[in-house]
């Protein structure tokens, strides 16, 4: 293997991972061999490879939303009359919920005073 290369198996390795992140599995799908324990040793030593995580943060920016991304996304459903009333009605629910403005469980504030006696 040459500077930046990866090989076959590193290359599916960091696609399994992808798909999901546990090491043992995704070392196991790329095509590395052994029993539980050496797939994971191994799956641990791609992991912490610097080639592969460094290809692996770099897919994983390339792919990730930010907060405000997924928003911007909801907020344009929900506003967008040509989309299904269910679907704007979902967008509204979404951002309710992420506005806190209904909750399903009740917060009670308040003081309680409690003694416990040792018999």
């Amino acid at each position: 293997m040459s500077g930046n290369l990866l090989t076959t198996k590193q290359r599916l390795f960091v696609e399994a991972y992808l798909a999901n992140p546990n090491a043992t599995e995704s070392a196991r799908l790329a095509g590395y061999s052994g029993d539980g324990n050496a797939l994971s040793q191994r799956g641990h030593e791609l992991v912490r490879n610097s080639k592969i995580s460094a290809l692996l943060e770099k897919k994983i920016e390339t792919f990730a939303m930010t907060a405000m991304e997924v928003l911007n996304g909801v907020r344009t459903i929900a506003l967008d009359e040509s989309e299904r009333a269910s679907d704007r009605l979902k967008a509204y629910e979404l951002i309710g919920k992420h506005l806190e403005l209904w909750t399903e469980k009740q917060k009670i504030d308040g003081k309680l005073k409690i003694e416990i006696e040792y018999v």
